[in-house]
């Protein structure tokens, strides 16, 4: 039997209760208070000798309302996120492995070869611009609140704090991993906090302006499982109730942590999916939101469908059955 394909990234805009989802090489936009699809776009880029692949990686701007997506094929495609139409494309040098918007609205871009690149963000045809160069593949990158700091990672372990934009200027490093890092995070309510995570069995907490580490937040990782199979695929938190949701490839579940103290954050518990998670968002009430893989979709006993919603009802989270604010984003017949 033959299943549609997962949604495989989410994304939500808390400026209007939307949740961006990709799917292959289509966008889908949820209202998370309605249940609602405002936007439905397949192939949003321009025409290309280039097959698009797959959608990979989103930012939002929320000074702006843009909507940056990159694909596999290199291509860049940028959209108002209050009308949902493309204000243009772009083909990066390399393929991007991150992306992100700066403090002053630029667009940019990390590449598997470890290099940092900005761009206009309303410009199709300007040249990048090179920030900074890690010598192995850059994995993730993060602005500081005040936006005078990037910090980025690598295949090799390494965090570096720099300014920008004269991302030259090396303020320092993170050093504590003994494997990669694939995910940083900085606290939204904590901002001299970051959190980093990936092929190691624990998250660091670091106060990233010294370099030091705060916390060593153990991962709970299946006892049957070999700790060095397993990657941290995403970190996200939540502003008021202070949670931080953890994704691990290939496993069921989603781990939730406490940070009501930043500085020492507590397992709170594991949310059982049932099969394989590939991303999840918190929404702007908190309510936890699912998308799943694993080869079990809609119309699989026991599954509910790709995109599920845990309810946050004060300090439990319970799955919402037959919930209606999924039922139109399941039933969509989104093709391979």
């Amino acid at each position: 039997m033959s299943h549609t394909p997962p949604f495989h990234r989410l994304l939500h805009l808390p400026h209007d209760d939307l949740l961006v989802l990709l799917h292959l090489d289509t966008v889908v936009v949820l209202n998370t208070t309605t249940g609602k699809i405002v936007a439905k776009t397949k192939d949003l880029s321009a025409p290309s000798t280039k097959p698009l692949t797959v959608y990979r990686w989103l930012a939002f701007d929320q000074s702006t309302n843009t909507l940056a997506i990159a694909a596999d094929n290199k291509e860049l495609a940028c959209f108002d996120a209050t009308k949902w139409e493309k204000v243009h494309t772009r083909e990066s040098i390399k393929r991007a492995n991150c992306v992100s918007f700066s403090p002053d609205g630029k667009l940019i871009i990390g590449d598997k070869f470890g290099d940092v690149y900005s761009v206009k963000r309303d410009d199709a045809e300007g040249q990048e611009s090179l920030i900074l160069g890690h010598v192995s593949m850059l994995t993730d990158l993060v602005f500081s609140q005040d936006g005078k700091f990037i910090i980025t990672a690598d295949r090799d372990e390494k965090i570096r704090v720099s300014h920008y934009p004269l991302a030259y200027d090396v303020e320092g490093f993170c050093l504590g991993h003994r494997s990669y890092v694939s995910k940083l995070h900085l606290l939204p309510f904590a901002s001299d906090i970051l959190l980093s995570g990936g092929g190691d069995p624990a998250i660091l907490s670091w106060d990233w302006q010294t370099g030091q580490i705060i916390q060593k937040i153990d991962l709970d990782f299946p006892s049957e499982a070999d700790p060095k199979s397993l990657a941290l695929t995403s970190i996200h938190s939540h502003s008021t109730t202070k949670l931080i949701a953890v994704t691990l490839e290939s496993q069921p579940y989603v781990l939730l942590y406490d940070a009501a103290d930043p500085r020492d954050v507590k397992f709170r518990e594991k949310v059982e999916v049932g099969t394989e998670v590939l991303d999840c968002e918190f929404d702007r009430e908190g309510n936890l939101w699912v998308v799943v893989g694993g080869g079990k979709g809609v119309g699989v006993e026991g599954v509910e469908g790709w995109v599920r919603r845990w309810r946050r009802e004060g300090e439990k989270f319970t799955e919402q059955k037959d919930d209606p604010l999924v039922a139109e984003l399941n039933a969509l017949k989104l093709s391979q």
